[in-house]
């Protein structure tokens, strides 16, 4: 495998089209709470960090976003994963080690646009988190009260989580590239040989598993929870929002639809993982090998009394 994965271009077709769209539909979205933001609040600010009013900074994290988890790609993710494997080795040594197991090669665009939701609940669930229990950490809290009128629901609430959620992204993807990165590779953890003989089944799992598996609970429970809460809880028994048909539809729509806005965000840091999968998954073998990892080949699984499948 080269330094750069160009075989089976094609695959990229639907990724590429599918983040396009997501992103140039977060833009117009974006942009327009912001402006209807900015209509009932003109003096809100809402990033102290970044000078101007709601528009202009919107604008400016939509404009940031996408090379900053890029730069965390290139930076991180070895590095992290290099960390990952040294702490599994560590805290599974009495019972398990590591290998590196060889792995097909197909990876469909299906199966790219499927990894990066993960990343993008997490974000989405812990940005939400951030805004409700800290207010004012992200952004300025806007104090705002609705009785009667759908701004909170129609405008400020969607944007609020549209660009928490992008600004907490390089945290999910720190964590979760270096698990796309130690799945790409190869590197396992299994039960030691000798442990088999004392009634113990074959316990074989991909290190980047093991640690995906700790975050991504969190992600699945917490999503539906924060969009609850956001969508319907606070925008209806705080804030006042009317129950309307109308506005239920919303509150359903952006619980449904603003995930794919921000699955349409990390789609682009997955291809890049799969553009560098060569340079990185001879790096992190390097490592894992210099911990004591060992090529194998994996087991076929047959019925007894059956022949193994070649």
């Amino acid at each position: 495998m080269g330094i750069l994965v160009v075989s089976n271009s094609g695959r990229f077709t639907g990724p590429i089209v599918f983040s396009a769209a997501g992103i140039g539909l977060a833009i117009i979205g974006v942009t327009s709470w912001a402006l209807r933001f900015n209509h009932d609040r003109p003096l809100y600010d809402l990033v102290r960090i970044v000078p101007g009013k709601v528009p202009t900074d919107a604008l400016a994290i939509l404009i940031a976003v996408l090379p900053i988890y890029a730069i965390f790609f290139l930076l991180l993710t070895v590095p992290i994963a290099s960390l990952m494997l040294f702490f599994n080795r560590l805290l599974k040594a009495p019972s398990f080690t590591q290998s590196i197991m060889k792995l097909g090669e197909q990876f469909s665009g299906r199966a790219m646009i499927k990894r990066a939701f993960m990343p993008a609940l997490f974000s989405l669930s812990f940005g939400e988190l951030i805004v409700s229990l800290l207010p004012g950490w992200l952004f300025n809290d806007p104090g705002i009260v609705v009785g009667g009128g759908g701004t909170v629901i129609e405008a400020i609430a969607p944007l609020m989580t549209t660009l928490g959620a992008l600004i907490v992204l390089p945290a999910a993807l720190a964590f979760y590239a270096p698990t796309w990165l130690l799945n790409d590779a190869g590197v396992v953890s299994h039960l030691k040989p000798t442990l088999l003989e004392n009634r113990r089944p074959p316990d074989t799992e991909g290190v980047g598993r093991w640690y995906s598996n700790f975050i991504s609970g969190f992600a699945m429970l917490g999503f539906p929870i924060s969009m609850a809460y956001r969508y319907f809880y606070q925008a209806f028994f705080i804030m006042g929002v009317p129950v309307t048909p109308f506005t239920v539809f919303l509150s359903v729509f952006w619980t449904v639809g603003l995930p794919l806005l921000v699955v349409s965000f990390v789609v682009p840091i997955v291809m890049l993982n799969e553009v560098m999968l060569g340079r990185t998954t001879r790096a992190i073998r390097r490592v894992a090998r210099s911990m004591g990892a060992r090529d194998v080949e994996p087991e076929r699984v047959k019925e007894v009394g059956q022949q193994a499948p070649q």
